[in-house]
């Protein structure tokens, strides 16, 4: 199995959505859509491919169906009946929810099988003013968060920024944080939809009820350290025909960007090692391995499977490109 895949979108309804990912998905609801899930096999959320010879196939078939091929090295030991990651797009028209997520450990005690959320944001646009929050101020404490849960004055000791588009954000497990409105990003996670909701801004849901938090599990997991940078460095690696950078390197997965093509195409290579996830942030692309090839426009994804090993893109001359896999 060599072939690059496109999967349809799974459109998400939430309070704080907006309207901008209504156009990812055939038949979207009236209601505010808050994340377009573009790659994903959680439960029963499963992207279906689009086009090709595998068109109209679950994602988790084709993994179960083709493991070794599709992901190479690059299965979660922690749960090994699932692809590894998953990739959003989400578009806040409200402050999302402060919250934090659990790391393997506590999350697998809560519910057997499933993974912790070590997250990663990639900022596609940022309206005027529009910040984000990651970690506390400096000197909050276990004490003084529980506290502020109490009072409704968390917000207050939250650490809230501005960013711009092509900022990226770690987020490991156990890191307070909130999404800003008018700040659209691609989220690269661990294969989760575990999260503490510890405020919610005195919101009520669509049912007109407030939304339940989960204070005990958010103050059992939230890691009180310094949250370190704000924003990830780029480290530039030597490519030929590109700039490429890096921006984090973990084993939960790792996030290259591709850009300023020097070449018509550039080649790639998996290794055979693991799977690639390329999203188009800016520009387009057109992926091409030895078994066929797709063309991916403006916020649109490509799975590549680790068997395709060394491959090839032909980007627009403004395309910028995320990289997602797992592995060295």
């Amino acid at each position: 199995m060599k072939t690059p895949l496109l999967f349809t979108p799974l459109l998400k309804v939430r309070v704080w959505g907006g309207e901008r990912l209504k156009s990812r998905a055939p038949g979207a609801p009236a209601e505010p859509i808050g994340e377009s899930w573009e790659l994903a096999d959680h439960e029963s959320d499963t992207t279906v491919v689009r086009g090709g010879s595998f068109d109209g196939k679950k994602l988790h078939e084709i993994f179960m169906e083709n493991k070794e091929d599709l992901c190479g090295k690059a299965v979660d030991p922690a749960s090994p009946d699932v692809f590894p990651l998953m990739l959003k797009l989400i578009d806040p028209k409200q402050d999302l929810s402060v919250q934090v997520h659990p790391d393997d450990e506590y999350a697998g005690k809560q519910k057997a099988g499933e993974l912790g959320k070590t997250e990663a944001w990639y900022v596609l646009e940022s309206e005027a003013g529009a910040k984000l929050y990651r970690g506390f101020k400096p000197g909050v404490t276990k004490e003084a968060f529980a506290k502020a849960l109490e009072d409704g004055s968390v917000a207050d000791l939250l650490n809230g920024f501005e960013v711009k588009p092509g900022d990226v954000l770690n987020m490991p497990a156990g890191t307070v944080h909130a999404l800003g409105a008018g700040v659209r990003i691609a989220e690269i996670q661990q294969n989760s939809d575990t999260t503490y909701r510890v405020f919610d801004w005195n919101r009520v849901g669509l049912d007109g009820k407030p939304r339940e938090l989960h204070i005990e599990h958010a103050l059992a997991v939230t890691d009180f350290e310094d949250a370190g940078d704000n924003l990830c460095k780029a480290e530039a690696l030597a490519h030929e025909s590109c700039l490429r950078e890096c921006f984090i390197r973990s084993e939960k997965f790792n996030f290259d960007r591709l850009g300023k093509f020097s070449s018509a195409s550039i080649e790639l290579d998996t290794k055979k090692e693991s799977f690639h996830i390329l999203t188009v942030a800016e520009g387009e692309i057109e992926v091409v391995t030895d078994e066929g090839s797709v063309k991916c426009g403006k916020w649109d994804s490509a799975l590549v499977p680790a068997a395709a090993g060394k491959y090839t893109i032909r980007p627009s001359d403004d395309a910028s490109v995320l990289l997602f896999y797992k592995g060295k």
